[in-house]
């Protein structure tokens, strides 16, 4: 039986079998009432269970009951709660995000994440192939963590964390939940979970989500449109618990998502509205991915337990992008084609003592990756950078073909000791420190496109657009990083329900190499077809980024729970920053100057009174490029990704009305300022507010719930990326990127036994 079979095979079983089990069985079900206190979330950030108040850190945390109340369902949507965090949309997902200012820049595959995702103590990979690529569904919490981390989550978390945990199963009680839903633009989406105890040992649960929508966007040009998705996942836990201290889960993941690479449209079109010169499905982005995680756990005593923990990650990737934003050809289309393999190995060692708290360990990766990137592109264009008028929609006469192998061998370990230590019952102090060494070997292959039988019967195929050359025999670059990253605070109990903390955290991006150039020893001229292998060239090798910060923050519960309020301040110190640097005719990746960022994030939750709730996230983020050599006008600009300001605001009130069970209507506004992007001196993207709506009904027994939403209330065109005409560079044209959704409007309804 072939992968896709075993994936549709597993996909119909669960599904089915929870929607059997939520008839079958009817237990103990959770009352939804008004509330009357904010709730108190326990979070692991550091590696043990602790009270969200008492961690030393800026750290968003978000309850699967947050996420289903909030209708948080796209990992965009996050960054709605938890201020300081700017996400869109977009293919990779991590790719056009950033924390509190600091982003990634770089597009390769032989690059990392600046922001680090986890998915039950997993790292995900980096965001170029899709490793990233994750459904979120049956998700007990998610926490965000602000700030340099490099001490607690190792390497590519220079400007923060994600750490998503699931819901594990559980051995008293079975439960199941199921929800379905559908909405505009052919919205029809199913999630369910069912929580199996076998017996006092033994507990299996298994999760299913469906999601699908039509095209978002038009294309008045073509057929269909784009920002369609289809994604079908499921996941299975198997766990057991012992009577000796041991405990052992298995958890099987399998997804596949089809979607579309992000659309592009020239500043002359009209909002939502595309063109596209792909054909057939257009710019399709799909994803298989599959998934297994064993951890195993055992009591050494009854203060110190040591957890194991193996996993295996496979991310088959297709993506094909247009990106002149033209339905000529001009740029593109680019396609390309991944297999990304990861595997790795965690043993950590969590010690809890009455006035001691401490966990060390080790960790080890090993990942593999292959593909392939195929690329047209105009002859004019490739010559002098400006783009030719005259051509005809998908017409291929003046256009060239290049292709690319590639194939990236990396591999790293840490360890890391992490303590707090209690010096009285309100003052306690914490120190961690964490070693990374980092191997990367990329090997690049270009064939000559003037050989290649797309260019067959051409005048000329020898001005290359994507790499600038061709290799006779491949070339490969290997190296290895290291480093040691510090992180230290001290707390203290201002009383029993605030604390306040200053802590300083290091952090570290490892370097990489570029998918794209090379250099060589002596000159060389790039765009006119020669043999970079017989000039001694090699892919082009940049070193990692650091990042340090102070911070200081108040945490604290008033008005005996019905207030909660989080500020952080913050100053950091950014260098080697890894950007695009043009050198003669060829662009290539180095390290560059330094920045400072600056700023400050509130969180407040309160009820008021009975059956209201209020929330508000404001963050505010002040960067400066303080020194950039290679292009001075860069001096005293904020950096890429930046906005000044975002956050959000909302509310939910139980509404009187003489109807069974409860009525709870929402509202929410979450903005964003403006914030430049590509290096440009100028703000291309502006910033947005937008509006959300919700009316919820939970019946008396808090089995049944339906909810009506609204997102994007008033059909607010927005955008997360631009791109400007340049000689030799990026986007051939003045284009929008990375649209925000249109109004979406829709139905769920949801059953809990």
């Amino acid at each position: 039986m072939t992968g896709t079979s075993h994936t549709k095979l597993f996909l119909i079983s669960t599904t089915a079998l929870l929607l059997a089990a939520g008839g079958a069985f009817a237990q103990t079900t959770r009352q939804e009432s008004a509330a009357t206190t904010v709730e108190e979330v326990v979070i692991t950030t550091q590696n043990r269970a602790e009270k969200l108040q008492q961690v030393p850190l800026a750290v968003s945390a978000i309850t699967g009951a947050k996420l289903a109340s909030e209708h948080i369902q796209a990992f965009a949507d996050i960054a709605k709660v938890a201020p300081g965090f700017v996400a869109a949309p977009n293919y990779g997902y991590i790719r056009y995000s950033s924390m509190r200012g600091i982003s990634n820049n770089q597009y390769g595959f032989a690059d990392d994440p600046s922001i680090a995702l986890f998915v039950d103590g997993v790292y995900q990979g980096r965001g170029g192939t899709g490793m990233m690529t994750n459904a979120n569904f049956d998700v007990d919490r998610i926490e965000v963590i602000k700030g340099p981390q490099a001490a607690l989550f190792g390497r590519s978390s220079i400007a923060g964390a994600i750490s998503i945990i699931t819901r594990q199963p559980t051995f008293n009680s079975f439960s199941s939940d199921v929800t379905v839903g559908a909405g505009n633009y052919g919205r029809v989406f199913a999630q369910g979970s069912v929580n199996l105890p076998l017996n006092q040992n033994w507990a299996l649960r298994l999760a299913a989500d469906s999601e699908d929508h039509n095209a978002l966007y038009k294309d008045p040009g073509g057929t269909g449109g784009l920002g369609a998705t289809n994604v079908k996942a499921a996941r299975a836990i198997l766990a057991y618990r012992g009577e000796n201290g041991l405990r052992f889960s298995l958890k099987a993941t399998v997804e596949r998502r089809k979607e579309n690479a992000y659309p592009l449209q020239t500043t002359d079109m009209a909002d939502f509205v595309v063109t596209n010169s792909i054909g057939g499905r257009r710019s399709p982005a799909d994803f298989d991915i599959y998934e297994s995680v064993a951890k195993i756990s055992y009591d050494l005593s009854d203060k110190l337990t040591a957890t194991l923990t193996s996993s295996t990650r496979r991310v088959e990737n297709y993506f094909s992008l247009d990106y002149d934003a033209r339905p000529q050809i001009v740029g593109g289309p680019y396609t390309q084609e991944t297999d990304d393999r990861q595997v790795g190995q965690d043993l950590i060692f969590v010690y809890g003592g009455e006035r001691l708290n401490a966990s060390f360990g080790a960790s080890w990766f090993s990942e593999g990756l292959s593909g392939d990137i195929n690329n047209w592109v105009d002859k004019t264009l490739a010559f002098t950078g400006a783009v030719p008028t005259g051509l005809a929609p998908n017409d291929y006469t003046n256009a060239f073909f290049e292709r690319g192998y590639y194939d990236g061998r990396f591999h790293g370990y840490s360890a890391f000791a992490d303590t707090t230590f209690k010096v009285t019952d309100k003052l306690r102090i914490a120190g961690g420190v964490r070693f990374n060494s980092d191997t990367k070997r990329y090997t690049l292959n270009v064939p000559n496109p003037a050989v290649l039988p797309q260019n067959a019967g051409k005048a000329f195929a020898g001005a290359y657009y994507n790499w600038g050359f061709w290799t006779s025999a491949p070339i490969s670059s290997q190296h290895t990083w290291e480093n040691t990253s510090f992180r230290a605070s001290v707390s203290y109990d201002l009383s029993s329900a605030i604390t306040s903390y200053l802590s300083f955290n290091q952090g570290w991006k490892a370097g990489g190499i570029d998918s794209f150039k090379a250099v060589t020893t002596t000159p060389f001229t790039f765009y006119f077809g020669r043999d970079i292998t017989a000039a001694g060239g090699k892919p082009n090798v940049y070193n990692p980024e650091k990042n340090s910060s102070f911070e200081g923050g108040l945490k604290g519960r008033f008005l005996q729970g019905r207030l909660s309020a989080n500020l952080a301040v913050y100053q950091y110190k950014y260098r080697d920053l890894q950007v695009n640097v043009t050198r003669g005719n060829s662009v290539t990746v180095e390290n560059v100057g330094r920045a400072r960022g600056r700023g400050a994030e509130l969180e407040i939750q309160a009820v008021p009174v009975d059956g209201l709730e209020v929330f508000s996230n404001t963050a505010y983020a002040d960067t400066k490029i303080l020194d950039f050599p290679t292009d001075r006008t860069q001096e005293g600009l904020p950096l890429n990704r930046a906005p000044m300001w975002s956050g959000s605001a909302g509310a939910k009130v139980t509404l009187p009305l003489p109807v069974p069970g409860k009525v709870k209507l929402q509202g929410d506004l979450s903005f964003r300022s403006k914030f430049r992007v590509e290096n440009s001196p100028l703000y291309l993207v502006p910033g947005y507010t937008l509006t959300n709506a919700r009316l919820n009904w939970f019946s008396e027994s808090g089995k049944y719930e339906a909810g009506l939403y609204v997102e994007n209330v008033f059909d607010k065109f927005t955008w997360n990326s631009a791109g400007i005409r340049r000689a030799f560079g990026a986007t051939p044209s003045n284009a929008r990127a990375v649209f925000g959704n249109p109004r979406m409007f829709g139905i769920d309804l949801t059953a809990h036994y």
